[in-house]
């Protein structure tokens, strides 16, 4: 019994020193605050999403940035760097918005209460478009968080759990997910359904929507566009393609572009019948198709070629040649266009000329980049920081395999999560607002206007973008929408 009792002590006590190795290492958020301000990088927000504990996982997550809404923000900056923010969305004390007008007035105040206090303050406006990212879980559950505050604006359940679920499509209006083979289109300000329908084929990719369309890549190699109005028959427009799709298309206005298996990238235009041009580089498509404002578009061949081409005419702009087979689309930030190749790491090339910038050995993922760095992960699953202009390693960030790092384009933000769905969002010490790189905002809409009066405003879309382009056509109109 006395043995017994010593067994059991000792066991208590070792387990009492194990418990907080693995606790730090499970439960200690992804990547620590620690980590993070080592390698100049700060946490936004994290949050976790509702899956199984046992079995559940985050399976898709995609960003958009709103070309109709945006917040108005004054911000109160002292010379010491001390800020006070104040939005048109805070609500008073009835609990209503306070509007710009609101929002200005606080800011006002509170700079002249810190001169009397014999603090030089000074306000600054700007416009901040909303940026949601979308998550779906295994369980047929989508998610959308706000991408800078992580709150969660609403879940919706979708489909059967049991059911495979795509990547969504979304817009500015609506939601559209595919799980089986049922199309369901919610709104994308509150999750509402609106309507669901079965698709003629059988879904193979993610769908997405352009003009109010969705198009479905189905597993015949046709694409099914189903008009998003809730008055309008669920009868889908046929695309016919050639060749097996494997990924999702890619929007650009009112075009659809996707790659297939054949080599062939094929271009429609929503409400319009038929295909509008075919690209035939006979050699197999990695990834989808990428865009780079304001009018050029990347493929990536499982060959490890990189195709620049336009989107109007399909008409050859520059290639480029790793010399390595390849498995991942191209990721477009600013004037870089980043390929992967399968083993050979990361190659940087001019969006411009297709002239190689530098090559990475180490980096065989992209996760994000900003004005200075590149962020992305190595075959171990470690995420490294990478100098913008040379390629030079900066550090290593430790991370495991079981983290998920999602790839993000759009903005400068890194969002990395686990298999138990927990979602973290990273930026840069300093970088409070986002921001965007290439995306719908700046390529066919602008989000709302904000009003003047304030000593400094800034362009909701800075960081080197480009002001947002006209307008796509009706689609009535034979004329290029990006001209």
């Amino acid at each position: 019994m006395r043995r017994f009792a010593l067994g059991f002590f000792w066991l208590l006590g070792l387990s009492v020193l194990i418990t907080p190795v693995f606790g730090q290492s499970y439960g200690s958020g992804l990547i620590s605050p620690e980590q993070a301000r080592r390698f100049g990088l700060e946490r936004a927000w994290v949050t976790q999403i509702r899956v199984d504990p046992a079995r559940g996982r985050i399976q898709h997550a995609r960003i958009r940035v709103s070309r109709i809404h945006a917040k108005n923000i004054f911000e109160v900056t002292t010379k010491t760097g001390r800020r006070f923010v104040f939005s048109d969305r805070d609500l008073d004390l009835f609990g209503n918005p306070r509007g710009i007008d609101g929002a200005k007035k606080q800011a006002n105040e509170k700079r002249q209460l810190l001169k009397t206090e014999g603090i030089e303050a000074t306000i600054q406006e700007r416009v901040v478009p909303d940026v949601t990212l979308y998550v779906i879980t295994d369980q047929a559950l989508i998610h959308a968080l706000d991408a800078e505050t992580g709150k969660t604006l609403w879940t919706t359940p979708i489909g059967n759990r049991r059911y495979p679920t795509v990547a969504p499509a979304i817009s500015d209006n609506f939601v559209a997910v595919v799980n089986g083979s049922t199309v369901y289109v919610m709104k994308a300000d509150d999750g509402q359904m609106v309507w669901s329908t079965k698709t003629v084929c059988f879904p193979v990719a993610g769908a997405v929507i352009a003009d109010d369309v969705a198009f479905v890549p189905m597993l015949n190699g046709t694409v099914e566009g189903y008009d998003l109005k809730p008055d309008a028959h669920r009868w889908p427009e046929i695309y016919t393609g050639f060749g097996k799709i494997a990924h999702q298309p890619t929007v650009v206005g009112n075009r659809v572009l996707w790659g297939t298996g054949n080599g062939d990238v094929n271009a429609i235009t929503a409400r319009r019948e038929g295909v509008r041009y075919r690209l035939k580089i006979n050699t197999p498509i990695a990834g989808a198709i990428t865009y780079a404002p304001p009018r050029q578009m990347f493929a990536v061949t499982k060959t490890g070629y990189l195709y620049s081409f336009d989107v109007t005419d399909g008409s050859l702009i520059w290639q480029f040649s790793t010399g390595m087979k390849s498995e991942q689309p191209a990721s477009v930030v600013g004037n870089r266009v980043f390929v992967i190749t399968k083993y050979g790491g990361t190659f940087c090339i001019d969006v411009k000329t297709g002239e190689e910038k530098w090559w990475a050995s180490n980096m065989l993922k992209f996760v994000a980049a900003t004005k200075n760095r590149v962020y992305g992960t190595t075959e171990t699953g470690q995420m490294i920081v990478l100098n913008a202009d040379t390629g030079a390693l900066v550090g290593r960030i430790p991370t495991v395999l079981t983290d998920i790092m999602y790839i993000n384009t759009t903005t400068d933000r890194i969002y990395v999560a686990s298999t138990s769905g927990l979602v973290q969002c990273l930026h840069e010490i300093g970088a409070h607002w986002p921001t965007i790189h290439t995306s719908e905002a700046q390529q066919d809409g602008k989000p709302a206007d904000s009003t003047k009066g304030t000593e400094t405003k800034r362009d909701p879309f800075s960081g080197g973008a480009k002001p947002a382009a006209k307008p796509a056509p009706k689609a009535d109109e034979d004329v290029d929408p990006f001209g």
